[in-house]
């Protein structure tokens, strides 16, 4: 995080403290959906991490929410065992550890009997190291990690921890980085940059994770070296960046050229580490559709459950959507997201605030906007969900409707989109 003299981030700070305020139980644990009443135990060290690093860089973060935070997680730690079932359980206890380390509130008896577990797994050990450094006892965290490997074997979750192996990687960096371990940090930092400047799809745990660790190792750097690098685009005139900061970047437009050829050289003394991404809307009506091990079919009916004709709605006619998504994989597929936005002509009748009887059901969590309807479930193998929307073709004229759709939220290529197309509202006859 910067300083809080950066007045965008400051506001971004702001506004995510103010949000996650309605995430926050009585217990003083977090829930994974707003008004959600169960704590989740992930989310709550998560959260309760960004707070801490909003406090430590200066930003204003409410001492009563911090509070009820620590007392739950130091509460929770004291009473943690290791029969829970959950195979990563023991990172969810070192995770909790390093948050109260973090925040200057170790919880050391704890610590004391949870190294004590000889289930504990590899990234459990190397978060829990990096909450004795915190806390004040290096030779601890030494021990802890003297004879255990930075190698993470290869997974992926969609839930839990939502972890994987770049997401785990990135926390030992951070220990190696507290310890001092400087050659080995060098070795993971690059491992994880180059990672990042794939191609590969990464979730926000991957991507946040690997962010802060590499900031660390940024700012732990002693040479003191500012980044000097030069950059040109398509043999353009060469560009300088100089910064003094660990992170930075810049932007650039691409051109009408089917390829980019961008041009990076380092021209200062320290190593840097580049990562190149690129954002952009397909042209409309030219997004592809494509599926992997999920199928959605999507239907729009009348108010007698006959099927529409998109392309010419007489305004004012009420209709209904249809979303069914089908699990073709193995196993449940855990947080999945459907995305279902409508075009400009239309309107949403949100049932939540009608008092209508729900017509879909199944979901964890729904989000339903002026233009669109975010739901959020799990979906077990071999069973379908279907999802329904009821709308109002408002306004007269041609109108997008854009993509439809789902994936899941920590590996999106399960997933499955429908293009989107054209369609048009037109006004009813007069009648005489």
């Amino acid at each position: 995080l910067p300083q809080k003299q950066d007045q965008a981030v400051r506001s971004h700070v702001d506004a995510a403290v103010k949000k996650l305020q309605n995430y926050q139980l009585s217990n003083g644990g977090f829930g994974y959906w707003e008004g959600q009443h169960q704590v989740n135990d992930w989310s709550t060290s998560y959260i309760g991490h960004f707070l801490v690093e909003a406090q430590n860089a200066g930003f204003s973060v409410p001492s009563e929410m911090l509070d009820k935070w620590t007392n739950h997680q130091r509460e929770v730690a004291g009473a943690w065992t290791p029969e829970n079932r959950y195979e990563r359980s023991s990172l969810m206890q070192a995770y909790r550890l390093y948050t109260l380390a973090l925040r200057g509130k170790p919880a050391l008896s704890a610590m004391n009997r949870f190294k004590e577990n000889a289930t504990l797994s590899t990234t459990a050990q190397w978060r829990l190291a990096a909450a004795y450094q915190l806390a004040g006892q290096p030779r601890i965290a030494a021990a802890l990690t003297k004879d255990i490997s930075p190698e993470v074997q290869n997974y992926h979750e969609l839930s839990g921890t939502f972890g994987s192996t770049l997401r785990d990687r990135a926390m030992i960096l951070e220990t190696l980085v507290l310890l001092g371990r400087t050659k080995e940090a060098l070795i993971s930092a690059r491992l994880i940059s180059e990672e990042l400047s794939t191609s590969q799809w990464l979730n926000t745990q991957a991507t946040a994770f690997s962010l802060v660790a590499l900031a660390r190792f940024g700012i732990n750097e002693k040479s003191g070296s500012l980044i000097d690098v030069s950059y040109t685009l398509n043999k353009d005139t060469a560009l300088k960046l100089l910064s003094s900061k660990p992170v930075t970047e810049f932007k650039f437009s691409p051109t009408n050229k089917e390829s980019d050829n961008l041009k990076l050289v380092n021209e200062g003394t320290s190593p840097v580490f580049v990562s190149v991404h690129v954002t952009g809307l397909p042209v409309l009506g030219q997004e592809r559709s494509s599926e992997n091990l999920l199928r959605m079919t999507v239907n729009y009916f009348d108010s007698n459950q006959h099927p529409i004709d998109l392309s010419s709605i007489e305004q004012g006619t009420d209709f209904v959507a249809e979303v069914e998504v089908t699990n073709l994989s193995t196993r449940t597929l855990s947080e999945l997201a459907l995305s279902h936005l409508f075009p400009s002509g239309w309107e949403i009748h949100n049932e939540r605030l009608s008092g209508a009887s729900k017509k879909s059901s199944g979901f964890d969590y729904q989000d339903i906007r002026d233009d669109r309807v975010y739901t959020y479930f799990s979906l077990p193998r071999g069973q379908s969900r279907t999802f329904k929307t009821t709308l109002n073709a408002s306004y007269a004229g041609k109108f997008y409707l854009p993509m439809v759709g789902v994936e899941a939220m920590y590996d999106a290529t399960l997933h499955s989109y429908h293009q989107g197309r054209w369609v048009e509202v037109f006004a009813p006859k007069p009648t005489n």
